[in-house]
């Protein structure tokens, strides 16, 4: 499969995945789906706890802490131990350091970069709207450094999502 195809084929899933979430996978069988989103800067009040879901559990909140790590270690961490590197990465913001071996614009119009981790992974990061311009000036070959909310692994590649640039 090429690089393009599997790309798409990520794209397709994540805005499957999405819309799955978002319309709480139907049927009207009293299930819910929590969609989780990236931690703001703000500081929580109580008012910000998570309420119980329809099953009295509570629904997860990210990490307000922030995880500095390079993207080959976090692409090995996922690739020697998914269970270990969700428990590490899922779900929290990351301050995420690496080489763009790609840029694009996804089919829902989303600005992304890719990585290149390991010998054939890449973490897939997809930008906030309102970094667009910061990402039209990227060039393949340069090493950058991102914050954004991670989804862990989606079709063999790490994802991460509402990124920003660090300056």
């Amino acid at each position: 499969m090429s690089k393009h195809s599997r790309v798409m084929a990520l794209v397709c899933t994540l805005v499957m995945v999405i819309s799955i979430m978002l319309t709480g996978c139907g049927g009207g069988g009293g299930s819910s789906v929590t969609v989780t989103e990236p931690a703001s800067t703000s500081t929580p009040s109580p008012s910000d706890t998570p309420a119980p879901t329809s099953t009295g559990t509570p629904t997860p909140a990210p990490s307000p802490e922030v995880v500095e790590v390079d993207c080959n270690t976090l692409y090995n961490d996922y690739t020697d131990n998914p269970i270990n590197a969700d428990k590490l990465y899922r779900n929290k913001t990351l301050k995420l350091t690496g080489t763009i071996s790609d840029i694009g614009r996804a089919v829902t119009e989303e600005t992304y970069v890719l990585f290149r981790a390991g010998k054939n992974g890449e973490v897939h990061i997809t930008f906030e709207k309102s970094e667009e311009d910061k990402v039209a000036n990227l060039k393949k070959g340069q090493s950058i450094t991102v914050t954004g909310f991670c989804y862990g692994l989606l079709l063999g590649d790490v994802a991460l999502g509402h990124c920003h640039i660090v300056e």
